[in-house]
């Protein structure tokens, strides 16, 4: 059975720090040669994870981890944090880790975020924003299973910003908060 953890307890930090959402795990660039990764969107997010320190998002005010767990194990972890600019919370990363994907579990982590900000954790935002719940992300749009999971369950696209190497397209879903509030 898997369970919703949020906030994340620090007793995961090992697997955060030992991650893997990405096929190969790791591939260096080398000039000249054209290596690349085939995903890297994945592998800057698999990087992120394994940089995070529970502990120190604990002790932010409005962030948060959220994570689905089986029998002790991290099966997939999303970062939330608050935007105080776009009045908005703020997915700054949602992923599964590689042997778990391809099983909806992205579905179950995209509506455990919105319980987490639903939560009394982020009681003091919901009386700022009209009790109504607003999640963006930002999602690289060659990565097409996120963006898939993110229309499924709702969001919206909004805008795109294009550079050099990338187009990063903003997703926005926005919901009432739950009346347990």
């Amino acid at each position: 059975m898997t369970t919703v953890e949020f906030p994340l307890p620090s007793s995961y930090q090992q697997q955060i720090e030992e991650w893997v959402c990405t096929q190969p795990e790791k591939q260096a660039y080398m000039p000249g040669r054209g290596r690349f990764h085939p995903a890297p969107w994945e592998l800057a997010v698999q990087s992120l994870i394994r940089t995070t320190r529970i502990s120190k998002v604990a002790r932010t005010p409005h962030e948060m981890l959220v994570g689905l767990v089986t029998e002790g194990q991290l099966l997939a972890v999303a970062y939330i944090d608050y935007s105080s600019s776009r009045k908005a919370f703020h997915i700054a990363y949602l992923s599964v880790r590689i042997d778990h994907q391809g099983y909806g579990l992205s579905q179950h982590l995209l509506d455990a975020c919105v319980s987490a900000v639903q939560s009394t954790y982020f009681s003091d935002i919901a009386t700022q924003s009209n009790n109504t719940v607003k999640l963006y992300c930002e999602v690289d749009s060659r990565n097409k299973a996120s963006i898939s999971a993110l229309h499924a369950f709702g969001f919206s696209l909004v805008g795109s910003v294009a550079t050099s190497r990338e187009e990063i397209q903003t997703f926005i879903y926005q919901a009432p908060f739950s009346d347990q509030l």
